[in-house]
């Protein structure tokens, strides 16, 4: 056994540039986010990294990686290209893994030992892929709380779609802002929560007592700084906006981070819409490299290598990967789903499926929340936020396949006791809730559905007989 090997048995933490490897959790961070590799791919990142320096010979990584099977060098190779990929390899000429010819990988970046670290705070969640596509809105976040004592604008709330991945960017968010924060990070889930006020009590620390929750909060908080991470607002926005306002009123150095499908609402906040991820436009000949370029296919990618350890983006099948996150319109928890069925069905499969997404972009990850195991448990609970005649304009409007205005709109949905006026302030709400996409166009304001909201809606007007 090599010296680094006999060390890493004992490590709690080992570094190599921007990451960060926890042997005994199997976990491997970038920047403090964690990474996600296929199974494969991660247990060769292991055995290159236990002989750090060292040529791996390829029979031995066959050996470690594929126990009593029988695998050729070129599967070998499609993994080891795959970490490379996940690493970063090549980027700005960096380089942490490197073929010997005819004999096998070494990992040539220097690795450092140290001691265990905390990888996140108490209740913020980590999660278990690594974000994708956000660098940009996880930026302009970053400096908008940094400024915002002096913006006096300390509410932001991040507004996006059921399944856009607002909870991901808000949990990345924080971990990262733990330590700018003197008295710390709290991440408050108010999914299933019927007094947001008790649920930041227990949070801060003050749990059950005499008096009102809020005035319990407000004592503890007044001279504190801490960040308060709000999750899933939609469901109590009217209780969580009034929370919020007080809180802000009285502790000058606190700031709140929410996440909703609707606004808040309140006087100062600041709204950050969290739009789909980037997908390559309708040209032809897009080869399997330019399209790793865009968020959407890397998504699909990453988790189609954990559903199959044989998948990989070719010029072969790019075309028909382009197409599917095309037709998800780029919303990852869709993308998620679609690429988690890729080893049951394939791609062709999976195409040919899309005319009805409810069934197929099911069986998502038995640990995550209810409402993200399926694309219609999501729409579920957007649904359930809506008011009777706001579902009823969901159902007829859900007519419309492509952009349409709000006189369509007015003729769709008007009746005897529905009137034009109302349809312009339920189309708004709906716009509001992120179940409609609002978009300017030469001058007119137009409405589309994004392809998974319209199929749930459609599906609730045949269960309603088209109403």
């Amino acid at each position: 056994m090599s010296i680094v090997m006999t060390q890493m048995a004992g490590a709690l933490e080992l570094q190599f540039g921007p990451f960060r490897l926890f042997p005994r959790q199997r976990l491997l961070l970038h920047s403090n986010t964690p990474l996600r590799l296929g199974s494969r791919a991660r247990e060769i990142l292991f055995a290159l990294v236990e002989r750090a320096g060292e040529i791996v010979m390829k029979r031995e990584l066959i050996k470690r990686v594929w126990p009593n099977t029988i695998v050729e060098e070129g599967t070998l190779r499609v993994h080891v290209n795959s970490l490379r990929r996940a690493l970063g390899c090549g980027k700005s000429g960096v380089r942490y893994v490197e073929n010997v010819a005819g004999r096998g990988y070494v990992f040539i970046a220097p690795v450092t030992r140290r001691d265990e670290t905390r990888v996140s705070d108490p209740g913020i969640p980590v999660p278990l892929t690594r974000m994708i596509g956000r660098d940009a809105i996880f930026s302009t976040l970053a400096s908008r709380l940094v400024r915002a004592r002096s913006l006096r604008q300390r509410l932001l709330t991040i507004v996006g779609p059921g399944g856009s991945g607002k909870t991901t960017v808000a949990a990345n968010l924080a971990d990262r802002l733990r330590t700018s924060y003197t008295d710390g990070v709290r991440f408050i889930d108010l999914a299933e929560c019927a007094d947001p006020a008790q649920a930041v009590a227990d949070a801060v620390g003050s749990g059950p007592g005499a008096g009102e929750p809020l005035l319990r909060v407000e004592q503890l908080l007044r001279k504190k700084q801490t960040l308060l991470v709000l999750d899933n607002c939609e469901r109590v926005v009217g209780s969580a906006t009034t929370l919020a306002e007080n809180l802000l009123r009285i502790a000058p150095g606190l700031h709140i981070l929410a996440t909703s499908r609707e606004p808040l609402r309140t006087q100062s906040e600041w709204l950050l819409h969290l739009d789909p991820l980037d997908l390559p436009g309708h040209e032809s000949g897009l080869t399997a490299e330019q399209a790793l370029e865009f968020p959407a296919i890397q998504l699909f990618v990453e988790r189609a290598m954990a559903s199959r350890d044989d998948f990989e983006l070719t010029d072969a099948n790019v075309s028909q990967v382009v197409d599917i996150c095309r037709e998800l319109d780029g919303l990852p928890l869709a993308i998620e789903l679609a690429a988690a069925r890729v080893g049951l069905f394939g791609l062709r499969e999976i195409q040919s499926r899309l005319h009805d997404p409810l069934s197929l972009l099911t069986q998502g990850c038995r640990t995550a929340a209810p409402r993200h195991q399926t694309l219609r448990a999501t729409l579920d609970w957007s649904y359930a936020t809506l008011s009777d005649i706001e579902r009823i304009a969901l159902r007829r409007l859900s007519l419309f396949d492509r952009s349409f205005d709000l006189s369509s709109a007015v003729m769709e949905i008007a009746d005897a006791t529905i009137t034009a006026t109302d349809v312009a302030d339920i189309v708004a709400g709906l716009a509001s809730k992120s179940l409609l996409v609002r978009q300017e166009v030469g001058g007119r304001t137009l409405y589309r559905f994004l392809m998974t909201t319209r199929a749930y809606a459609l599906a609730c007007s045949i269960d309603h007989g088209l109403r």
